[in-house]
């Protein structure tokens, strides 16, 4: 009769999870896998929607890489031509996640370089949640410095980008004299 307890171990801590709301509006489609990439650093992405008036041509690019990457498109037709109609609409969904927050929500992931996303981003930063906003460089200040972290997308790729050109002569010269 053997009375020794097994050893305790430790559970692995949880990853931290992240919702990822992306305005289709003001960003572009060729960098969502990228922004999810970059997600991944942080931790798991359970939540992810992206916003629009899908009915626009310019947005229809938008089905194939959500389809693949998973986001659940939340289409809110234009109500006024020229004004961004779903801003509204992810600002709800992204308090409605911390509201019920039965994932547990560590983090919000806001894409836009829409400065109306400001208030948002202070509002989920004061409720303790950790806020990444992705954007290009020219979002204004205010929402950049709304949330914890902030990258430009057109930062995004630029190692990938650089690893996949072809050498150039004088490239190709240079690791010839770094080998001797």
């Amino acid at each position: 009769f053997n009375c020794a307890r097994p050893p305790l171990t430790s559970a692995a801590p949880r990853p931290k999870l992240y919702a990822c709301l992306v305005d289709a509006e003001n960003t572009q489609h060729s960098k969502l896998k990228s922004i999810v990439t970059e997600l991944n650093g942080y931790g798991d992405v359970v939540v992810r929607r992206i916003y629009g008036d899908f009915t626009i041509p310019n947005l229809h690019p938008w089905k194939a890489i959500s389809n693949e990457l998973s986001f659940r498109p939340r289409t809110q037709f234009a109500i006024i031509s020229g004004k961004g109609s779903s801003d509204m609409a992810m600002a709800m969904d992204a308090v409605e996640i911390l509201r019920t927050d039965r994932l547990a929500i560590d983090g919000f992931a806001l894409v836009s370089s829409d400065s109306d996303f400001t208030p948002l981003a202070s509002k989920l930063r004061e409720e303790g949640k950790h806020v990444i906003g992705f954007g290009r460089k020219n979002t204004p200040m205010p929402f950049v410095n709304a949330c914890h972290t902030f990258v430009h997308l057109e930062n995004l790729d630029t190692d990938i980008a650089d690893k996949m050109k072809p050498a150039t002569t004088a490239d190709q010269a240079n690791n010839n004299n770094q080998a001797k």
